[in-house]
């Protein structure tokens, strides 16, 4: 016997559909008011498609009961994400995130195109700002990423001047400025840190040009697929649906490298690149 059970998640279904049960209610609830859960292998459906449930499950021995549901709580929460995918029309212009590592299931937060939108927003790169250390290490020593090796030098005694604690200044920040030095002043260190940036860039530049693309048809591909992301939204469906992102890291290993990742269809996978 099939049961539902109204909760903050939505119209819970439990009990198994039968396959003809099935096809109709994935054909008549929309893709985006519907998700399966799978470690408790049930489909919950969202409230506003009770409608559409009483048409395919007409027999009162299916006891549906329907409560009137109250609004899930707005809350903060905290996810790695390893791939957000493009924002799909006919998932009402939003786009799924996996925490995942390989992407198999577990697609739990919802990422609206306008939120998306919002935060990459468009335009021309703003130029690095001199002295930034919340920038790359170029920028942590104020240059720009064409400084040779005497400017570097130069740059970094200077900085070294101001803020080493032995001469009354920020022992923190010459922490960050004496990691940049260490990496930029060293040949080898300096040309696998510059080819990252420039794969960085490539990827962002890349990016960018099928985001412009994908808005013809109304869809979005987020420049960052990745990161360690803090964003307020709502549970419905067993899923997070995110009204607004307000912080988002990229995710790092021990050794400093960046986590990239893109989904490789001919596996059906998420495919991870450490630069």
């Amino acid at each position: 016997m099939i049961r539902f059970e109204a909760t903050f998640r939505g119209i819970e279904i439990r009990g198994r559909m039968s396959g003809i049960q099935l096809r109709n209610f994935k054909s008549a609830v929309p893709k985006h008011h519907r998700n399966f859960v799978w470690d408790e292998k049930i489909w919950i459906a969202d409230n506003s498609q009770q409608q559409a449930l009483r048409s395919i499950f007409p027999n009162p021995n299916y006891k549906i009961a329907f409560l009137t549901l109250k609004q899930a709580p707005v809350t903060v929460k905290m996810f790695r994400i390893y791939y957000i995918g493009s924002t799909k029309i006919d998932y009402s212009n939003m786009a799924r995130g996996t925490i995942n590592p390989t992407g198999d299931g577990e697609w739990v937060a919802i990422f609206p195109k306008q939120v998306l939108e919002d935060w990459f927003s468009f335009g021309p790169p703003k130029p690095p700002e001199k002295f930034n250390l919340s920038g790359n290490f170029y920028q942590k020593l104020g240059l720009t990423e064409k400084a040779d090796s005497g400017e570097i030098k130069k740059a970094y005694r200077k900085l070294a001047k101001k803020f080493h604690p032995d001469l009354g200044g920020d022992g923190d920040k010459f922490k960050i400025i004496a990691t940049s030095y260490k990496v930029l002043s060293d040949p080898k260190k300096k040309k696998l840190y510059d080819a990252g940036i420039a794969l960085e860039n490539m990827n962002s530049s890349k990016n960018s040009r099928a985001s412009r693309r994908s808005n013809q048809w109304n869809e979005f591909s987020p420049p960052q697929r990745c990161g360690d992301i803090l964003a307020k939204g709502e549970s419905r469906l067993g899923l997070f649906f995110v009204n607004s992102i307000l912080k988002w890291n990229q995710i790092q290993n021990d050794s400093g490298k960046i986590l990239e990742t893109k989904w490789d269809s001919s596996l059906n996978k998420v495919k991870k690149y450490w630069i």
